[in-house]
């Protein structure tokens, strides 16, 4: 069984590895960044969310007796968000409690002690 395994061997050689590197621009540490004219997904993203979402998504949630102002992709979330906390799911009732009381504020507990001295500089360096 292990013979008719084949052996793979990989070309680890250094300039194999650099070859198709190019360094970044003087001044631009970080490389060249966004492209010009590219389109952030949040922005996409809140778009879409005010579309209209398709019926069958809608009728669902009407089949549970939610009466949506609108049939947007934000009001189908939500409702959604809430049904799945209603029906006992406790990371949608977190989320939802978040949005509309404020996320609980963590608490972090600190022990010890700091220690300063304060050492006298001399003349020289008053002003």
């Amino acid at each position: 069984m292990a013979e008719s395994r084949k052996k793979i061997e990989l070309d680890t050689s250094k300039d194999k590895r650099l070859k198709n590197l190019k360094p970044f621009q003087c001044g631009n540490p970080g490389g060249p960044g966004r492209p010009k004219g590219a389109v952030e997904f949040r922005t996409v993203l809140a778009e879409l969310i005010d579309m209209n979402a398709p019926d069958k998504h809608v009728k669902r949630l009407k089949q549970h007796g939610v009466k949506l102002p609108a049939s947007t992709w934000r009001y189908l979330l939500a409702s959604t968000a809430l049904l799945k906390a209603a029906g006992g799911s406790t990371r949608h009732l977190e989320i939802v409690l978040d949005r509309l009381e404020g996320a609980v504020k963590q608490q972090i507990e600190t022990s010890g002690s700091v220690n300063v001295n304060y050492v006298e500089l001399p003349k020289e360096f008053e002003e």
